[in-house]
This record gives C-alpha cells, sequence and structure tokens, in this order.
C-alpha cells in the first residue's frame, strides 16, 4: 500500500492487478492489557471516481455557463443573488453601471421606476408561471439595446418553489432588422401609392385627347372635311405630348427612388 490523495486515503494493489483506493480509520485501544491497534479499511473508489465525475461536469457547466451569449441568474424567494456567469456580470455592469459583489439585492441594481413592474413578474412566477418579455435599455450614445429575458420557477425535491432562474439575450441585431423591415416596407407601400397618383392623372390626361379622336372619327364617316383631319393632328399631337410626359414623369420617379 502507499499513501495517495488525502489523508486516510491510500491507493492499494489488489492480486488480480487492479488498483483501488481504500480510506483507513485507525484507533489505539486497550485490549485483554495489551494496548494494540484497531483499524477499519473501506473501499472508497467508486465514491472518489463518482465525485471526480461531478467535479469535471460542475467544471464543464461552468465552463459552458460563462462562454454562453446567454446571462444567468439564480434568485432565492426574495430576489436575492444565489449565482451569476459572467454574462451577467458584464450586464450588470454595462446597463446598471454596477459590479456584483457590493450586494447581492436585485432591487439594488434596478432603477426605481423599473423595479416595481419587474418585482410583479417575478410573484408572478413564484406562483409557477413562466414569462416571457422583451425590455429595452436606452445608451449614452442614442441607441436603444433590446434584451429577450425569461424568468423560470426553481422547485426543490418536495416540488416546492425555492427561487426564480432568469436567462437573459441581447436580440438587438434582431430588433434592428425588424425596424429596417417596417421601414423598408413603409418606402415601398408609398412607391406603390405613388404609381397609383401618377398612373391615376396621366389616365385622366390622356382620356381627353381620346374621346376627341373618337368623336372626330366618326364625323369623317360623314363629312370628310380638311379642318376635322386637322383637328385629329392636334389632338394626336397631345396624345404624344402627354405620353412622353408619363416617361419623363416615370423616369424621374425611377431615380428619386
Amino acid at each position: 500500500m502507499e499513501m495517495d490523495g488525502p489523508a486516510g486515503i491510500i491507493r492499494h494493489l489488489k492480486k488480480d492487478g487492479s488498483i483501488i483506493f481504500v480510506q483507513l480509520d485507525a484507533h489505539d485501544i486497550m485490549f485483554e492489557g495489551r494496548s494494540v491497534r484497531l483499524s477499519l479499511t473501506n473501499d472508497v473508489t467508486e465514491k472518489l471516481k463518482a465525485e471526480a465525475s461531478l467535479q469535471k461536469s460542475e467544471a464543464n457547466l461552468q465552463a459552458i455557463l460563462n462562454t454562453t451569449d446567454t446571462a444567468y441568474a439564480l434568485f432565492d424567494r426574495d430576489l436575492k443573488i444565489l449565482a451569476k456567469n459572467q454574462k451577467a456580470v458584464e450586464f450588470i455592469n454595462d446597463q446598471y453601471e454596477h459590479m456584483p459583489g457590493h450586494t447581492n439585492r436585485l432591487a439594488d441594481y434596478f432603477p426605481p421606476d423599473r423595479f416595481p413592474k419587474f418585482n410583479n413578474l417575478a410573484n408572478n412566477v413564484l406562483k409557477g408561471n413562466n414569462i416571457n418579455f422583451e425590455v429595452d435599455f436606452p445608451q449614452a450614445d442614442g441607441s436603444v439595446t433590446w434584451y429577450y429575458v425569461r424568468l423560470f420557477p426553481i422547485n426543490n425535491d418536495h416540488n416546492a418553489i425555492v427561487g426564480i432562474l432568469m436567462a437573459l439575450y441581447d436580440i438587438t441585431e434582431r430588433k434592428n432588422a425588424e425596424e429596417d423591415l417596417k421601414t423598408a416596407y413603409s418606402h415601398i407601400q408609398s412607391h406603390i401609392n405613388s404609381i397609383k397618383d401618377m398612373a391615376w392623372k396621366q389616365s385622366h390626361l390622356i382620356r381627353s385627347p381620346l374621346a376627341n379622336l373618337k368623336g372626330l372619327a366618326e364625323m369623317l364617316k360623314s363629312d370628310p372635311d380638311p379642318e376635322i383631319l386637322h383637328h385629329i393632328q392636334n389632338e394626336l399631337h397631345r396624345m404624344d405630348s402627354i405620353i412622353i410626359e408619363m416617361a419623363e414623369d416615370a423616369s424621374d420617379h425611377g431615380n428619386n427612388d
């Protein structure tokens, strides 16, 4: 046997060549007038493996939480912060200009005008409801940062709600894209309306000489008067001018867009 790891735990080589870890517990006692040592050995190999596995899992989970784009924070029923990842620390520092550590009360981070609303939502979650919402944070440069927030109740082994988990994700890029789409749609709708107005105007203008031409054509059937032909030429010239104007308007409209 040789010592390996914490005091009281040794590594033992079995006859089959495998290695196990045993915990020794020894006491000196008097037995039948003689001083003897009473020892107890306990195989803790599986226990150590389980602890190592748990530590590895916790380390992996912590690594994931600290590299994700989502901020996570765990609160008790009094909204005291029990745990948070690095993204949550950055969020508190960026949006509330606080460095977590001097207090664990969530109310100390929120602006007075915003906390009552969040507190009402938290009370709803403590009743067993999941809640999702979007919240905006105006920035010093005039821009706005948006976050998507999810609140979940946390239950213990007896299914009693003991706290709240908050997950918070930056959706500013998505919100900006939505606003860009709204603006583009508004421009397209304005363009369509402008085209409709232009088409109505030009159709109204062209209808007058067309009506005159139809009437003059009927007159020519019964009286091929040169004066009528002159009027027809004038109306054709007017229609040609209108069509040219329509083409120019359409060209100018396209250049303005």
